[in-house]
């Protein structure tokens, strides 16, 4: 094909496909001549304006040989191809008047080329990835996950992502990553999958003069995820469940049948309930039992269960991420919520999807785990069929299968929802009572709310500060970042009490900026305890501490809120928060990590709770060694070691020692 052709014989060649909604977005108007307002449009989900606009129909007006266009006109169906799949479309004169506009060009290439290869010719599509793709240097821009990608294309060395939908709202956040890595010239190949931020991209990236190939795909990735973004997807899946996401062996995927068992209330037999349907199933079918007070957070929960159970057919059980369960590695973030706002959820639910997807983790034998959702074969329970009963039913099936020699797992990527008890008691889910109980008083041992943050134990920020001023008798307390006073200032039972912000509507008591506040107050003015909760950058953070440091007094803390970021999403940019909103734990993290590496005169760890409670007293500590480039990936595969993490557990053991 013309393609392969010139990637065999030219040093820059760009693929670039034009669907009906970038015609339309050229043109200003939809298929009945009607001005395109500033909703959204296509899969993509993409907000039409002048400057897209602009930019769309630069993109389509290149003229070179080695430009090559795809336009959705008409096209002749090619072997093999089904009725309803990849069908032409039928305005096509239309959007042919439209390109007009633009281009005198009358030729253009079958836009869905790799569709059609996906679906009907496979072995020609793996053998044009092997080809050209999986043996150069390789950069993605898009949304799909990199586990994901890399199933269909080989290894990634670099990877951008960026919005699932209406990218191009944020190209001037994301694009100059894409520009810094291209110019470097270390990438030979690159596939942009950002929908209409796709065309853009590529006529920005034409400009630059290095040699590389860029290659638009389309939606192949949605379909090998089984996402049905787009109804060629829908009506290919038993076609693409055949090709891709089964065995040679066996032509049909995998049934999963979900339900929700009931134990009659005269018995409360839930294993008896299980095992009943288990029954009713095939032997290669799975079961997947979800509590009835749970749900998943996202569309696509089904496919993202079949790709999983296809990619690790023989594992004993899968289980989910939650927000309310007692085994921590299944709580996302690793804390309890009692957040129940379900518009939050489903954020989570497709964030971890996004950045997950089919990945899983094993879960040990201390790892309880707790059976919100369990996914488990036919085969996996005629080795280990549930116990009767209605406790720890599923705490015995994951011994039972690990002592089989099969693995657990949590899914990483699939979320759900889980209200238990949400309006009642849930204090089981709370150890240690005594301690608390001690501490915390009576009414805090359970039913605590949170403050919007994830809590394990009942824990929180206020909490451990009026722990430490009740333990080591502290009289002064300053608190930096005072947005609203009920949250945490009015609950801290100290004898005097001061905080500083620089906005008005919140009344702190020195209404301006920290940097401010430490140059202004007399220079024998010091502190026990300072909570540090203000600008969530790393350079203003690193001031902070040292600020405090400098005026903390013998035996006093410094504590500073989160330290923890579950996501790379939780440390964006400060412009991004402000864009879009959403809790925000910016890159205190990096504040923290950075003391830790070069202040031996330091004690300092996080409590594992309310987004990462970090604490810093006068003391010793072991230098952490950190790597030359310490960005969120590697701080996240190394988070208890950079933070010195430690349970809210470990951290009453810590204040029942110290003194």
């Amino acid at each position: 094909m013309l393609l392969e052709r010139r990637l065999r014989s030219e040093d820059k060649v760009f693929f670039t496909r034009f669907g009906d909604n970038d015609i339309y977005m050229i043109s200003g108007t939809d298929n009945l001549g009607r001005p395109l307002g500033s909703r959204r449009y296509g899969g993509n989900r993409t907000r039409w304006s002048i400057t897209l606009q602009e930019e769309l129909r630069d993109c389509l007006a290149i003229r070179h040989p080695n430009f090559l266009k795809a336009v959705s006109l008409s096209w002749d169906h090619e072997p093999g191809m089904k009725a309803g799949v990849l069908a032409p479309f039928e305005c096509s004169q239309a959007l042919r008047e439209k390109v007009r506009t633009v281009t005198t060009e009358i030729e253009f290439l079958l836009p869905v080329l790799f569709q059609y290869l996906f679906c009907f010719q496979p072995e020609e599509f793996r053998r044009f990835i092997d080809e050209h793709i999986r043996p150069a240097s390789t950069l993605f821009v898009g949304s799909a996950p990199r586990s994901l990608v890399e199933n269909v294309i080989g290894t990634i060395d670099y990877y951008v992502n960026v919005p699932a939908t209406s990218a191009y709202d944020s190209i001037e956040k994301w694009y100059p990553q894409v520009d810094s890595i291209v110019r470097s010239g270390e990438v030979q190949m690159i596939i942009p999958n950002a929908g209409q931020a796709t065309r853009v991209l590529n006529k920005r990236l034409w400009s630059i003069p290095n040699n590389f190939h860029s290659i638009d795909m389309g939606s192949v990735f949605d379909a090998y995820a089984l996402r049905c973004s787009r109804t060629w997807i829908k009506k290919s899946i038993p076609r693409i469940h055949e090709l891709y996401t089964t065995d040679s062996a066996c032509a049909e995927s995998p049934r999963i049948y979900t339900h929700i068992a009931y134990a009659e209330a005269n018995t409360k037999n839930l294993g008896s309930a299980y095992n009943e349907f288990m029954e009713l199933l095939r032997d290669d079918d799975w079961a997947c039992f979800l509590d009835h007070d749970a749900m998943f957070t996202t569309r696509d929960w089904y496919h993202q269960l079949v790709r999983i159970v296809v990619k690790y057919p023989n594992a004993g059980m899968f289980t989910a991420k939650t927000n309310r369960v007692h085994n921590k590695a299944q709580l996302f973030g690793g804390k309890t919520s009692d957040d129940h706002d379900m518009r939050n959820h489903r954020k989570i639910g497709r964030q971890l999807a996004c950045e997950y997807y089919d990945k899983v983790t094993p879960l040990s034998r201390r790892q309880a785990v707790s059976g919100v959702l369990m996914l488990i074969s036919k085969r996996a329970w005629k080795q280990c069929r549930f116990i009767d009963g209605f406790l720890g039913v599923d705490n015995q099936m994951h011994r039972d299968l690990l002592d089989a020699g099969m693995q657990v797992y949590v899914m990483e990527g699939v979320y759900v929802y889980h209200w238990y008890r949400g309006d009642g008691d849930c204090s089981h889910l709370i150890s240690n009572k005594k301690f608390k109980k001690n501490h915390l008083g009576e009414q805090n041992v359970a039913g605590i709310t949170t403050l919007g943050g994830h809590e394990e134990n009942g824990l929180n920020r206020d909490k451990i500060i009026n722990l430490l001023v009740s333990h080591f008798g502290y009289k002064e307390y300053l608190e930096i970042g005072f947005d609203n006073p009920n949250r945490n200032f009015n609950r801290i039972r100290c004898i005097i009490k001061t905080s500083v912000d620089n906005k008005k509507a919140s009344q702190p008591t020195h209404r301006m900026s920290s940097d401010q506040f430490f140059v202004s107050i007399p220079a024998e003015k010091s502190f026990d305890l300072i909570f540090i909760d203000g600008l969530h950058e790393y350079e203003q953070v690193l001031r902070d501490v040292k600020n405090s440091l400098a005026r903390l007094n013998s035996g006093g803390a410094i504590l500073l809120h989160d330290c923890n970021p579950p996501t790379a999403w939780h440390q964006r940019s400060y412009q991004e928060y402000q864009a879009k909103r959403g809790h925000w734990n910016g890159t205190v993290w990096q504040a923290f990590v950075d003391l830790r590496s070069t202040r031996e005169d330091l004690e300092m760890f996080v409590v594992d709770t309310d987004w990462g409670v970090g604490l810093i007293r006068r003391g010793t500590q072991k230098l952490l060694q950190i790597p030359d480039v310490m960005d969120y990936e590697v701080f996240a595969k190394n988070r208890e070691e950079a933070l010195n993490l430690i349970s809210c557990e470990a951290f009453f053991a810590w204040l029942t020692a110290v003194k």
